[in-house]
């Protein structure tokens, strides 16, 4: 996985465990933080922004969803 992801909505408040997480879009956030792998659809792995002089733009994809099943620990 890579190290950092990017968010893809924003701002607004997302709801998660007891309280809420401020999501603000392009911000980036650690690929490995347990939010980002709860909400994966929230974030992709493309960077907001990549600089072009030629006016190329990169499309932003959501991650895949984290397979569901039991998770040791």
């Amino acid at each position: 996985m890579d190290e950092f992801v990017f968010a893809l909505d924003g701002p607004c408040s997302v709801a998660w465990g007891e309280g809420g997480i401020w999501l603000v879009r392009d911000e980036a956030w650690f690929a490995d933080d347990p939010f980002v792998r709860d909400n994966p659809g929230l974030f992709s792995a493309t960077p907001p922004r990549v600089r072009s002089t030629t006016g190329r733009e990169v499309a932003q994809t959501p991650l895949k969803p984290a397979p569901k099943g039991r998770r040791n620990g």
